[in-house]
Formats: structure tokens, sequence, C-alpha cells
């Protein structure tokens, strides 16, 4: 189904991101099919917007490819997460852009279900967290969470991210999240 698939990947301008049991790197073509499975997913997608079905992988491979080859800003972009034990099994992604329809850097993650429970989407998110503050002097990092989505509010809340009302993005008025620099700076040398 991928062989028609370019195979080159997009230029690196995402720096290489890790923790204790995890690596992060730059998203690219080589993670499409992943991606697409990930997408796929009812449960992965059930706050994010509907599943793809067979009918819009098309459409949907050419968005990724979009999306991959997209310039965000200098050092913004999206992160595919491995476990250093299996580096080839991808878990998920982590991005940080700016919000759709706003000015400010937004956060976000999505994580295949096999991954969900073990705490790997507040691990990846915190080092790019830590990336965006620390490398990118970002001020705030903002997210979006839909109403009842508790897993993903859950890290939000892990990562030091608190409500701030609600904004519009991606054709909806959303939760909204945010943590300040100089929080995380505090909340960092406790």
């Amino acid at each position: 189904m991928w062989k028609d698939t370019p195979r080159a990947s997009s230029p690196e301008h995402l720096p290489r991101l890790e923790t204790d049991r995890l690596f992060l790197r730059q998203i690219d073509v080589d993670d499409l099919g992943d991606m697409v499975a990930l997408d796929s997913d009812p449960e992965v997608m059930r706050f994010i917007r509907t599943p793809i079905t067979e009918e819009t992988q098309q459409d949907r491979l050419v968005q990724l490819i979009g999306r991959l080859d997209q310039d965000y800003g200098p050092g913004l972009g999206f992160w595919s997460v491995f476990p250093k034990e299996t580096p080839t099994s991808f878990l998920g992604f982590v991005l940080l852009t700016t919000l759709d329809g706003n000015s400010e850097v937004e956060i976000g993650w999505r994580f295949n279900r096999t991954a969900w429970g073990h705490g790997y989407a507040t691990e990846a998110a915190q080092v790019v967290l830590d990336y965006g503050f620390r490398d990118l002097a970002l001020d705030p990092i903002v997210a979006v969470i839909r109403s009842g989505n508790q897993r993903s509010l859950a890290v939000a809340e892990k990562l030091g991210l608190t409500r701030d009302g609600t904004r519009r993005a991606y054709g909806a008025d959303l939760p909204f999240y945010r943590l300040d620099r100089s929080t995380w700076q505090a909340q960092r040398s406790r």
C-alpha cells in the first residue's frame, strides 16, 4: 500500500530529544503508515475528529505529506516518539506548532492505544515542553483539549498547564490551557 510513497525524509530542522525511556525525532515520510494507522483508530480519534476510512485514506495521506513538508517556523513541528528498547516501534507523536487561528504556540500529543497508561505521552510532551521554553524561549505554551478527553487533560495537568477559558481553534470553541514560562521555570527550580 505504501510502496508508491516517497521514502526520502524531509530535511531535519528539529533536534532529536531523549528521555530515559524514549527518543523523539522529527517526523518524516517513513512514519506515514504509522500515522495513518494511528488516525484510523476510533478510540484514538474519539476527541479529535472522525477516524479515517478506506475511502479517505488517500486524502489523509496527501494531507500528512503536506504536513511533513510544512515549515512551522524555527524549532517548531512534529516529533515521532519511539521507545529506546524497541526503536522501530512507533508510539505516537508530539507537536509544537502555532495554534490554529491563533498566535500562541500549541503543544499536542497523540499516541497509540498500546502506549496508553505507561506515562509515555507525559514523558514525551515534557521533553518537548522543556525544549520549547528552554531553547526557543516560548511564552506561553498552550493546548486545546476537548471536553471529556480525560487522558489528555491528565497529561496537561502533569505538565503544569492550567485552564484559561476557551479559544476558537480547529473550527470549534475549545477548552484552552496554558503554561507561562515563569511558572515553568518556578516548577523546574523546585
